[in-house]
């Protein structure tokens, strides 16, 4: 109890924030500012995610650890959506940038509340592929630094808050669509404004550690427009993140391919 205690007073004194600086001219500016990939911020992140897998910890996003899950029931929801249109209980899930294995660990409860069976799959850097694999079993999600055959013809491509750390978003969208080919697309938790351009910015996040990277404020009606011309239909859309004063609006999508 005692225990228990302690650990949540040293939680609510850890500083936890977000801000971004901007905008920038373009992404390779802040390429040597960015500390994702630096190997001091990889160690940390792998040692968070391996409380949550030694079931030290309930769950952990972007290494902070919290209390208890936090789902995001219109993801949760659309999955389950989807298993019913498609016919099916076996959905394979291709989750590009999905970490150590935050949103499986949201939807595993499909599994024991619905009989869902998972093929579950993440696209990750190469440094992160090659520590998930030390402490992720291989009966729950397998690990790639490429696009891989064994992704191609995934029920849904995910990207759980992942989109705008892309240098090149809308190119690997391509790849991903043209090798891929999934039958639905889900974005999560990512930034857009009503511009009609899109925006390079310099996220410095304090969760415990501190880093920075670049990321994109996507123009909406751009991202819409994309999907138009590759033949997708959004079916659905929500506010995933209410931040009041800010200049994005946090978003969710889901994308149908057309027939």
């Amino acid at each position: 109890m005692i225990k228990k205690y302690l650990k949540n007073l040293i939680k609510k004194l850890i500083p936890r924030s977000i801000s971004y600086s901007g905008p920038y001219k373009d992404w390779k500016s802040l390429n040597d500012i960015s500390s994702y990939d630096k190997s001091n911020l990889q160690k940390y992140l792998f040692n968070q995610a391996k409380k949550v897998w030694q079931n030290d910890e309930v769950y952990e996003r972007d290494g902070y650890i919290f209390e208890e899950i936090q789902r995001s029931w219109n993801v949760s929801i659309s999955m389950l959506a989807i298993s019913n249109a498609l016919k099916q209980y076996k959905i394979k899930v291709c989750d590009f940038g999905g970490g150590f294995g935050t949103s499986y660990i949201e939807n595993k409860f499909l599994i024991e509340k619905f009989n869902i069976e998972f093929d579950w799959n993440i696209i990750e850097l190469k440094e992160l592929v090659k520590n998930a694999k030390l402490i992720v079993p291989e009966n729950s999600i397998r690990f790639f630094d490429y696009i891989d055959h064994d992704l191609y013809e995934s029920d849904i491509l995910l990207f759980g808050s992942s989109m705008q750390y892309l240098e090149n978003p809308y190119e690997i969208l391509d790849e991903c669509i043209n090798k891929i080919k999934p039958k639905y697309i889900i974005f999560d938790r990512t930034g857009f404004s009503n511009k009609k351009h899109d925006e390079i910015f310099l996220q410095n996040v304090n969760l415990g550690y501190k880093a920075a990277y670049p990321a994109w404020i996507l123009s909406e009606s751009i991202f819409l427009e994309y999907f138009k011309k590759m033949r997708y239909e959004r079916i659905d859309s929500w506010k995933s993140i209410q931040i009041p004063e800010s200049m994005q609006t946090f978003m969710g999508f889901v994308f149908k391919a057309s027939l």
